[in-house]
């Protein structure tokens, strides 16, 4: 596949493209590495790390993984369930490490969440309100001195307090803005929106902006959101019909923290297939061919996993059997372990 292939791909998986919503959110494991909260794929400013989109080979399907994971923006005008449905006891300490930011105004919805966080200290929410979109992602603090110079280059920094949380507002564009929070109990914020909105717009939302309780936090998540209480039934759904690689635990999902159900399935599914390529290269190693067979034949069947059907318009599929596919027919993968968050 060549880059120019791959790069139609990023196009068509990306929920966020400008003809639809001219918005991409979302945050990945590493900040450094990669994209969070750009217009566009062709203007985007990405961190030191990464100077160019699509460089060699496997840095471009690394990248398409992480766009294919990457929310699917679809707002739920339902109600939430109640503060006493959502929250659960024993992860009470991970909800308060993160921070919790809403939006205290009229029409505001939180319509996308991934990874509140529970294993790396990082996650996103999607917020809409007719045609505006407001991204709030946060990020480990270790990581804030070179994120705070990559943003500061794109404009002269001005200074804001949102929430009581000190930072500053760059600017990308006219109706363009984004609004970095600086490192508090260990994490740091971004705030990005676009839209209709111009400069004083914007800084009339931030007045909006508060920081909540855990209970009052997740009772403003859409309906489908699933919390780590639900995560085992959850599991228990998008696996009943997939074959587990050995060893496999399920109870190790309960580390995913707080999604929507396209990133949580994505993760869930993320983690069999790197089962299966460990178990398949495990296999090849030592000479069982019998368990060589197996993981093949799991792979291949992974085309007709009813989850990965369930995403397959917001391009999740292509990515996993982009890696998997391979490792099906015999061959090696090639460097998935990021595109599949091992």
């Amino acid at each position: 596949m060549t880059d120019e292939r791959l790069d139609q791909e990023l196009r068509a998986a990306d929920p966020f493209r400008p003809e639809i919503t001219a918005r991409l959110q979302g945050a990945e494991q590493h900040l450094l590495e990669e994209i969070m909260s750009v217009p566009s794929l062709t203007v985007v400013k990405t961190s030191p790390a990464r100077k160019r989109l699509l460089v060699p080979l496997a840095a471009a399907a690394a990248f398409l993984g992480v766009l294919a994971l990457l929310l699917s923006f679809r707002p739920q005008p339902e109600p939430s369930r109640a503060p006493a449905e959502r929250t659960p006891v024993a992860w009470q300490r991970f909800a308060e490490e993160s921070p919790r930011l809403l939006i205290a105004q009229d029409g505001w919805k939180v319509v996308n969440v991934d990874g509140f966080g529970v294993r790396d200290r990082q996650g996103s929410l999607g917020f809409a309100k007719g045609g505006v979109s407001l991204n709030m992602a946060w990020f480990d603090a270790k990581y804030y001195p070179e994120y705070r110079d990559d943003r500061a280059g794109q404009s002269p920094p001005e200074p804001v307090t949102v929430a009581g949380w000190p930072g500053f507002t760059i600017r990308y564009a006219d109706t363009d803005f984004a609004t970095m929070l600086e490192p508090r109990d260990g994490v740091f914020a971004e705030l990005r929106v676009q839209g209709a909105v111009d400069k004083a717009q914007y800084d009339e939302l931030l007045l909006h902006v508060r920081r909540v309780d855990v209970p009052t936090w997740l009772a403003a998540m859409p309906p489908e959101i699933i919390t780590p209480d639900e995560v085992q039934e959850a599991a228990a759904r998008a696996l009943a019909d997939v074959p587990l690689p050995p060893g496999f635990d399920v109870r190790s999902l309960n580390g995913l923290g707080t999604n929507d159900a396209y990133q949580f399935n994505a993760r869930v599914i993320g983690a069999v297939g790197c089962g299966w390529i460990e178990e398949w290269k495990r296999a090849r190693k030592t000479g069982d061919d019998a368990a060589v067979t197996k993981a093949q034949e799991a792979l291949k069947g992974s085309h007709h996993w009813a989850a990965l059907k369930e995403m397959n318009p917001e391009g999740y599929p292509r990515m996993f059997w982009f890696y998997t596919d391979p490792v099906a027919a015999g061959r090696e993968p090639g460097t998935y372990e990021r595109a599949l968050s091992c």
